[in-house]
C-alpha cells in the first residue's frame, strides 16, 4: 500500500456525534490484536521533534476544524513519501505523517470517519516492519537514480563519485533508520560500487570461498 492509498482509505468527511458516542468501527479494525510480545517488538517511536503533535482536541469544535485540516497535511506528506529520493525528508515526512494521524486519532472522540478509522491507520504507522517496508522502497528509488546517474558517466573516478553521493545522502540518517533499513542500504551501496567498477550484477559477486581457478 503505498502512502496515498493509505492516505485514501480514511474518509475525507467528518460527522459530528455526541459526547461519549463510540463512531462506527469498519471492519478492518475488528481484526484479533497480536501478542503483546509481538507488538513490543514491531513497536517504532517516532522523534517528537519530527511529528510537530502540538495541539489537543478538547471538543467537537476543535476536531471539526483540526480533522480536515490534518487530513490535508497528511496528503501532502504522504505525496512527498511517495516521490522523494532525499533520505532525510523521507525520515522525518514519515515521522510528520504519523503525527497527524496522532491527532486525527484523538479526533475521533468527537468526530466520525468513515473508511479505515485513523487510529488503524496510526496502529499501522507505528508498527516497525511497516516502516522499514517504505522505507525500503524510497532506498530502491534512490538507487535507481544513482543507476542512471552512472549509467550517463564514462570515467571511473565520476562512477565512483556517483555511488559514494548514494552513501553520503544516507549518512546523516544511520541513527535513525534501525537495522534492517541500515543492512539494506548498505547492500545497495555495495551493488552500485560494483556497478562503478564495472562489474555485471547478473554475475555472483566474487567470495574468499570459491575455488581457485586451475
Amino acid at each position: 500500500m503505498t502512502f496515498s492509498e493509505l492516505i485514501r482509505s480514511v474518509a475525507g468527511s467528518f460527522v459530528p456525534h455526541k459526547a461519549g458516542q463510540q463512531p462506527r468501527q469498519e471492519a478492518q479494525a475488528q481484526q484479533p490484536s497480536p501478542a503483546p510480545e509481538a507488538l513490543e517488538a514491531d513497536v517504532y517511536r517516532p522523534n517528537p521533534e519530527w511529528t510537530r503533535v502540538n495541539v489537543s482536541v478538547q471538543s467537537r469544535h476543535n476536531a471539526s476544524i483540526l480533522a480536515p485540516k490534518c487530513l490535508e497535511e497528511a496528503k501532502q506528506a504522504a505525496d512527498v513519501l511517495n516521490k522523494t529520493t532525499d533520505p532525510d525528508t523521507f525520515f522525518r515526512k514519515y515521522d510528520y505523517l504519523l503525527g497527524r494521524f496522532v491527532i486525527l486519532a484523538e479526533c475521533t472522540k468527537y468526530t466520525r470517519f468513515g473508511g479505515e478509522q485513523p487510529t488503524v491507520t496510526l496502529a499501522r504507522l507505528y508498527r516497525q516492519s511497516y516502516r522499514n517496508h517504505v522505507g525500503k522502497a524510497m532506498i530502491d528509488r534512490c538507487f535507481a537514480r544513482a543507476q542512471d546517474k552512472l549509467a550517463l558517466l564514462a570515467k571511473p573516478k565520476d562512477r565512483l563519485a556517483a555511488a559514494e553521493a548514494f552513501q553520503k545522502a544516507f549518512e546523516p540518517c544511520l541513527g535513525c533508520m534501525g537495522e534492517e533499513l541500515c543492512r539494506y542500504q548498505a547492500e545497495k551501496y555495495s551493488q552500485l560500487t560494483r556497478l562503478a567498477a564495472g562489474e555485471d550484477l547478473s554475475a555472483p559477486a566474487a567470495s574468499d570461498d570459491s575455488p581457485a581457478s586451475l
